[in-house]
């Protein structure tokens, strides 16, 4: 087992000789290790790399964390890991990103993200959930014969297809046709079969191996390809609605479609006084391309596959326990039923706190991601909320980071610990 933090230098004992304590964590259900090890040893420890990488530091205190993803978030990046795989799946955008390209994505991806963007595109999204909704019934009533007698079926499915149309609406006006096109049949299985390797040893053996020898990522290797399967169908849909754009006098710009949708009382002259930086491709005053066609199409593929396929996974793990426990179930639809008509935005967003804790517990157990996995690319000094007992009794309350030392964090484990949940 891994041992409490005691320097920087230390080096501990235990894992395995190839594996280190990577495999152990990647085969414990929900990341167990990770919150068994911090509720034994703290909120700070370390854990043996696989492939004789060196040893990680895994953080889970909150103090800790919240500064290397606030105030120290350029100066701990994304692993090789995280970013070749990422670059394969969605391309250069908006997660791949770092540095003063993830600080001008961000800026030009933000304004779509606001209130008023978001509550502008209430309507889609509520027209995409309802008719997820009475797909659902009206399957169900065809194979039971009766909605009351109830069906056992893959709820993911269901919850992929929905947010697939709503996401396909958001980026690129585009109907996905409730997850019956031929588009959207692709997008589902591509990500089924991937998940399904993800859960596999194999993907720690996989992952291990491109964090040392990066190349590899890019070698045609069957499986390899099977990952730009879904960006190569986005792109090409991306394609479509910029040539249908230009057929019409737009611009050749993807994202300023979607702009106009998030803002609908902007047109295509007057958006950029919405969007100060309209997505447009364009140059800057040196001279060179800011926005390229390929960067644009990436945001996309990022906002539709890490959009879709996160809040699928999440709303079908929300009804997986609200069908586990029917008590609660029962006084959520109480709270729809007080409303007497169906929820706006502004109910969604402050009249509904049952509904809210229930998505928020839901996060809490299954958040996005279950770890972030980070690489300090300076020298620099973490402290923590509070002291943290070594295996030798001491005291600490800092740690010397070096440059390229990899850490862990345990997102999963933090929403778990003892200290803070009981």
């Amino acid at each position: 087992m891994p041992s409490p933090l005691i320097d920087y230098d230390c080096v501990q004992d235990g894992g395995h000789w190839l594996w280190g304590h990577e495999m152990m964590a990647h085969q414990t259900p929900y990341e167990g290790a990770y919150t068994e090890w911090m509720n034994r040893y703290g909120p700070v420890y370390k854990i043996k790399g696989a492939l004789f990488h060196p040893d990680i530091i895994v953080i889970g205190d909150q103090v800790t964390v919240r500064h290397i993803l606030g105030k120290m978030t350029y100066a701990y990046v994304k692993s090789p890991i995280i970013r070749t795989l990422t670059e394969r799946l969605v391309g250069k955008g908006l997660v791949w990103a770092e540095g003063n390209l993830h600080k001008r994505q961000r800026q030009e991806l933000a304004p779509f993200f606001t209130a008023q963007a978001t509550g502008n595109m209430f309507n889609n999204i509520s027209v995409c959930a309802s008719m997820g909704a009475d797909n659902l019934e009206a399957h169900i009533i065809n194979n039971t014969g009766n909605p009351k007698q109830g069906l056992t079926l893959d709820i993911v499915d269901w919850t992929e297809s929905i947010t697939l149309d709503i996401t396909g609406r958001f980026a690129l006006n585009y109907d996905f046709e409730s997850g019956k096109g031929h588009a959207a049949k692709f997008i589902k299985q591509s990500w089924k079969k991937q998940s399904s390797t993800n859960l596999h040893w194999t993907a720690v053996l996989g992952q291990v191996t491109v964090r040392m020898f990066p190349f590899i990522a890019y070698l045609p290797i069957p499986s390899l390809k099977a990952q730009l399967a879904v960006k190569r169908i986005l792109q090409e849909i991306s394609q479509i609605i910029v040539n249908q754009n230009v057929s019409e006098g737009r611009e050749e710009d993807m994202l300023t479609t979607m702009g106009v949708l998030c803002f609908p009382e902007a047109t295509f002259d007057t958006l950029h006084l919405l969007v100060p930086r309209a997505f447009q491709v364009k140059l800057s005053s040196e001279g060179q391309i800011e926005s390229t066609k390929d960067e644009l199409y990436d945001h996309v593929c990022t906002m539709i596959i890490a959009g879709q396929d996160t809040t699928a996974s999440s709303l079908a793990f929300s009804l997986h326990q609200l069908a586990m426990y029917p008590g609660y179930q029962t006084r959520l639809r109480d709270e729809i039923f007080q409303l007497g008509r169906e929820p706006t935005y502004d109910d969604l967003m402050s009249g509904m706190p049952w509904l809210d804790a229930i998505m928020m517990e839901s996060f809490r157990h299954r958040p996005v991601v279950p770890h972030l996995e980070r690489v300090a690319t300076e020298d620099s000094v973490l402290r923590f909320g509070g002291p943290i007992q070594g295996s030798d009794g001491k005291k600490i309350t800092e740690v010397l980071i070096k440059a390229g030392q990899a850490i862990i964090i345990p997102v999963m484990s933090i929403n778990h610990m003892k200290s803070v949940w009981g």
